[in-house]
């Protein structure tokens, strides 16, 4: 009777007790053999023991006799083997061992997690004009720690699955590697050495700038230049409209000095001395002479003024023409 109740109680103790739990007691990888640590050195043909897997039994033996299970699945001591445990392995595993009374004698509780095997990483390389950028690639990723060896050495605190290295610090013959593991299993990369070849820069990265610090820069160098063709077009403007007047004044007193000597020359023309002009005898023409003669109009002879008689007064003498002083165009 006792042994009935302990039966009925242990199972749902059990169920309490997994509830509570938030990690995983052990783990197991998809496809390799597994054994759960239950170890009861003492173990008889006479005592009995059971294997649950969530509530269920999957082992059972009493008095020697195996009624769930196969012989094989258990060990010497009592533990249980998973042969080839699968994602629905997962879960609460109990084991019990009682007397010949039916007296509890040991008992076993845990909660075990089944995952992928970690497959083989890869290793990618990325070459910047500072520094290379290795990529440690894995298929099915999933709670896994990384860790990273240079030149066969750990490089502690590198813990991602990219690792970025100065191109000072890249020697020719520089190797990589980088280590995948998980609660089950762990794999090891190829061993790389990258080679990055120098490469002219480009036009995007003219001078290590961006391209919107390049165009602004640009961009106010134009502006910076219009403003001054401004300023100078503007000052020369100035100039030129304060240099007018002294231009003027310097050439006024020029232009009333030609101004007099023409007016000098022609009152000099008009007034010939009288000794000067003694008409010089001349023979008479002769009647066809003067029909040949052109008048001095038509010729364009100049008749100078009769000269008055003794006893006579003088004609007027003509005033002489002034002219404008000639102003030159600006």
């Amino acid at each position: 009777m006792a042994y009935l109740i302990t039966l009925a109680i242990l199972p749902t103790l059990f169920v309490i007790s997994a509830a509570k739990k938030e990690t995983c007691d052990l783990h197991a990888a998809i496809g390799i053999r597994m054994t759960l640590p239950f170890v009861y050195e003492k173990l008889a043909n006479t005592e009995k023991l059971v294997w649950r897997h969530n509530h269920t039994v999957i082992y059972q033996r009493d008095k020697g006799k195996v009624s769930d299970g196969k012989p094989d699945d258990i060990t010497a001591s009592g533990s249980l083997v998973l042969t080839n445990p699968k994602l629905t392995s997962a879960g609460v595993y109990q084991a019990q061992v009682f007397n010949m009374t039916g007296a509890l004698m040991k008992t076993f509780n845990s909660f075990l997690c089944v995952m992928e095997k970690v497959p083989k990483p890869t290793l990618t390389y990325n070459c910047d004009p500072k520094s290379v950028r290795i990529y440690c690639h894995t298929v099915k990723a999933q709670d896994l720690r990384y860790s990273w060896t240079m030149d066969g050495k750990i490089l502690k605190g590198e813990e991602s699955s990219a690792l970025t290295v100065a191109s000072s610090k890249l020697q020719s013959k520089t190797s990589f590697s980088c280590s995948v593991s998980n609660q089950v299993s762990n794999e090891i990369s190829d061993i790389v050495s990258p080679v990055c070849k120098s490469q002219p820069p480009s036009s995007q990265n003219l001078l290590c700038f961006q391209p919107k610090t390049v165009l602004a820069v640009v961009t106010g160098a134009g502006a910076v230049v219009i403003v001054l063709v401004i300023v100078i077009v503007a000052l020369c403007c100035c100039r030129r409209r304060n240099k007018s007047p002294e231009r003027r004044e310097k050439e006024e007193p020029r232009m009333l000095y030609l101004t007099q000597r023409e007016t000098e020359t022609d009152y000099e023309t008009m007034h010939v001395p009288e000794s000067s002009q003694e008409p010089s005898p001349k023979p008479s023409p002769s009647a066809d002479d003067r029909k040949t003669i052109p008048e001095p109009e038509a010729a364009g002879v100049c008749l100078q003024p009769a000269l008055p008689t003794q006893g006579q007064d003088p004609s007027p003498v003509p005033k002489p023409r002034t002219k404008r002083p000639h102003t030159p165009d600006i």
